[in-house]
């Protein structure tokens, strides 16, 4: 990115290097990196603290623009992992509409950032504080002039797999499977496959053994998945490696 770009970014790690509480410090914490990439005060005006609602509970996203990125960020003392689960919870409470390309789990020392623009392949980059004046161009898609780009603009496979994927939502409607039951099984679906990929299941290969081990017409994914789901709840998190 450019010089200047990169200045801000180092002001910004000289600023933030040693924080490290999450109440006082998160917001204006996101609040100072956002503007290193020239996000403007209407969206910063509503992109912290945006409610989630779940049952009778209120669920708070600690940054939030929607269509491009939901952030989870803990404490300086907090190992990242502990906290993909949280944010998988708030991003299924969100509308299809809103559900972003990018999320990051943040510590104030490290950011891990996903991008889900290729449902068959989730995309994971970390890097220290003092690495993002040299790493900033992993975040440029927070410029104004960045649109993220839709799930469907990877060659080959990836964007085959997508299709697949895309067509799902007609094939369940069309066997009766619809409104929000339609619309949390889709957002299961898709963490299904970050997972899988990222290896918060334990491993990479879980969703491909399911499909190996099941019938091509989906019959028996009941009793497919019955014995499977032991093994994933004991490596969903906290795995070496795992996101």
């Amino acid at each position: 990115m450019a010089p200047a770009v990169q200045g801000e970014h180092a002001g910004f790690v000289g600023v933030y290097r040693d924080a490290n509480y999450e109440r006082g410090q998160a917001q204006p914490y996101w609040n100072a990196l956002l503007r290193c990439f020239d996000v403007g005060e209407p969206v910063l005006k509503k992109a912290f603290e945006h409610r989630l609602k779940l049952g009778k509970k209120n669920n708070y996203v600690d940054a939030f623009i929607p269509g491009k990125l939901i952030v989870e960020h803990k404490g300086s003392h907090i190992d990242l992992g502990s906290a993909v689960e949280q944010l998988q919870g708030y991003y299924g409470l969100l509308p299809p509409s809103e559900q972003p390309r990018y999320a990051v789990l943040c510590n104030f020392q490290r950011l891990r950032l996903y991008d889900f623009s290729n449902l068959a392949r989730t995309v994971v980059h970390e890097c220290g504080i003092d690495e993002l004046p040299e790493k900033a161009e992993l975040f440029k898609f927070l410029l104004p002039a960045e649109d993220s780009v839709g799930f469907l603009e990877q060659p080959g496979v990836d964007i085959k797999a997508a299709r697949a994927v895309a067509d799902l939502p007609g094939a369940l409607t069309a066997d009766g499977y619809g409104g929000r039951d339609l619309e949390v099984l889709l957002t299961r679906l898709i963490f299904c496959f970050f997972g899988d990929d990222t290896g918060i299941f334990g491993e990479h290969t879980q969703v491909h053994r399911l499909l190996l081990n099941s019938a091509e017409d989906g019959s028996d994914l009941g009793s497919a998945t019955g014995g499977q789901r032991g093994e994933w709840q004991e490596g969903v998190i906290g795995q070496p490696g795992g996101a």
